[in-house]
């Protein structure tokens, strides 16, 4: 499988088989993650237009502005690795 790659300032996120990688903030606030697939326990979309993706974890939340409709595409995607 290859990896789906969302980069926008502020919201990066890339799939991969085995784990999700997020980079989030600007400049001196920004942080990566990286989360094994394994450990994800939810994928929604909020906000104005579902412009908000969180994933969820056992110890946290992840909360990525990534566009009107895009936080959409990008939960099917994750669903898609997370059931392989």
């Amino acid at each position: 499988m290859e990896p789906l790659r969302y980069d926008k300032p502020g919201a990066r996120i890339a799939i991969y088989p085995d784990r999700l990688e997020m980079t989030t903030g600007f400049l001196w606030a920004k942080k990566t993650h990286v989360v094994p697939l394994r450990a994800v326990t939810g994928v929604s979309v909020a906000g104005l237009g579902g412009k908000t993706l969180t994933i969820e974890t056992s110890g946290r939340a992840y909360a990525l502005e990534v566009g009107v409709g895009a936080a959409a595409k990008i939960r099917e995607k994750i669903i898609q690795a997370l059931s392989r």
